[in-house]
């Protein structure tokens, strides 16, 4: 996300300078200046530093996948899952990150101690989460008393996992294996309409899509750029993580592997950033086959 912020740098530059000198008058004046951030961009490198959260959030007895990060105070929504039987038990947590002791404050159960969690949103001011169940997704209205998630209108009889909200609410991404799809499990995304309900879904197309599995998509608050794992477009090995930016005709780019600082030849996917993408959060097994963890990943800049 750095490099859009410095392409929006010299634009806004120029428009300045025009506006003010003329054209040719900007030209001039900016010209230096334009050329400095230009190779800024260019030489523009990254450290990047990945760490395993610690056992407050990460234990052995359940998988661990990150939801929703809160910027205002450090928060991280959560969600864990542990097999019982036949059956998946899905739970949902909060915690957040204390910097004075460099720890995880003691994990909330969302669900169990709702009222302890409403009250620490009247700071970070989520109105809804939007959560998997029994592979149906709900919303939960978190300015209702209860914690009641609501069935939405687009589940199916297969599979729908995966919420993700786009940042104006407009927009709901998600995973599913439905007809209609390129094979496996695809990304889809489906309009908000009044009282809640949504509008018929549309596939996101081959470019996005395999004929593999994709998972976990996460659109960025530029509305334009989308991570998603999948284990399609040459991964190293079971899910990668991949970003594609949209374009104003609505046409994506061809997906790139982030890496193999994240990216591992295990299962990684739910990669969750912050709004600058700066850090991000992710869950992967690459430390223990087939118990998913939370990682925490920082870009540090780095200026050749």
């Amino acid at each position: 996300m750095k490099k859009i912020s410095i392409l929006s740098s010299i634009l806004m530059l120029f428009f300045i300078c025009q506006n003010s000198l003329g054209v040719a008058s900007a030209s001039d004046v900016c010209k230096k200046a334009l050329t400095q951030i230009s190779e800024t961009l260019t030489n523009t490198a990254y450290m990047v530093e990945v760490q395993k959260l610690g056992s407050e959030i990460n234990n052995m007895k359940t998988c661990e996948y990150p939801l929703y990060v809160s910027e205002i105070n450090t928060g991280l929504i959560y969600f864990t899952e542990q097999k019982k039987g036949n059956n998946l038990n899905r739970e949902y947590f909060f915690s957040k990150y204390d910097s004075i002791t460099l720890t995880w404050e003691s994990p909330i159960n969302i669900e169990k101690e709702y009222s302890k969690f409403c009250e620490i949103n009247k700071t970070m001011n989520f109105d809804e989460i939007y959560i998997t169940m029994d592979y149906d997704i709900y919303r939960v209205d978190l300015k209702s008393n209860t914690f009641s998630p609501q069935k939405l209108n687009i589940n199916t009889k297969y599979i729908e996992t995966s919420p993700m909200l786009s940042a104006d609410g407009s927009t709901l991404y998600f995973v599913s294996d439905r007809p209609g799809g390129c094979g496996g499990k695809d990304i889809w995304a489906s309009e908000r309409l009044s009282n809640n309900k949504w509008s018929e879904p549309y596939n996101l197309g081959k470019t996005i899509n395999t004929t593999d599995n994709e998972e976990s998509p996460f659109l960025m608050s530029d509305g334009a750029t989308l991570y998603f794992s999948s284990k399609g477009h040459n991964s190293i090995g079971g899910y990668d993580i991949f970003v594609s930016t949209q374009n104003n005709e609505g046409l994506w780019s061809a997906p790139e592997n982030i890496g193999s600082d994240v990216n591992s030849t295990s299962d990684d996917y739910y990669y969750i950033p912050d709004s600058y993408g700066n850090i991000a959060y992710y869950s992967s097994d690459k430390t223990v086959k087939d118990k998913q963890d939370i990682f925490f990943v920082k870009y540090n800049p780095l200026i050749k």
